[in-house]
């Protein structure tokens, strides 16, 4: 979301260090948490409940973020990351 500040300050976040490849390692991440997601699943028995709630879940979200969000555009980037409180939830 701050890529641009990041560099103009001379700080080394991931988003500078990732550069034009911010999407595809962010996939990568995404599929290793889904992976461990369903490791966890299996080594523990779950019932089919979980898997459709907790891996299917995850999985459309981060598929639907990766798809649609454009990491040059700072204002979407931070409604995406922003923490809605509870009364604004109301």
């Amino acid at each position: 979301q701050d890529r641009r500040d990041d560099v103009k300050a001379g700080v080394k976040s991931t988003a500078v260090l990732f550069g034009d490849y911010v999407r595809p390692i962010l996939a990568v991440f995404a599929s290793a948490f889904l992976g461990s997601l369903v490791y966890a699943g299996i080594a523990t028995n779950a019932s089919p409940l979980y898997f459709a709630i907790a891996v299917a879940g995850a999985g459309l979200c981060f598929g639907w973020q990766l798809l649609t969000l454009d990491f040059d555009d700072d204002v979407m980037c931070w409604a995406a990351f922003k923490v809605r409180s509870p009364q604004r939830c109301k």
